[in-house]
């Protein structure tokens, strides 16, 4: 990750302990194209871009960071809606 920031990105971390609704609108307001989401935080960033305006078309591509330890102990949600993180960066 951080060779991103050397790259021009603007790297923006995100609290994880915030509600969908406050990371949705962090999401909104710095208009992110890519988010780079760890398998343990995956249902909070779905839910959070479920609140995202109907009238807004632009969602961020969505980048999963695996883990096999939690994997096993969390249900995660269908992999559609992410990308591997070596797919991601190709």
């Amino acid at each position: 990750m951080y060779e991103l920031h050397f790259a021009g990105a603007i790297l923006n971390n995100i609290n994880t302990r915030l509600y969908a609704r406050t990371v949705s609108v962090i999401l909104r307001h710095v208009k992110s194209a890519l988010v780079f989401v760890d398998c343990a935080s995956c249902h909070l960033v779905l839910e959070a871009l479920s609140l995202f305006p109907e009238n807004q078309n632009q969602h961020p591509t969505l980048i999963l960071i695996t883990d096999k330890i939690v994997e096993k102990e969390k249900a995660l949600p269908a992999v559609d809606n992410f990308l591997d993180i070596d797919e991601g960066l190709e």
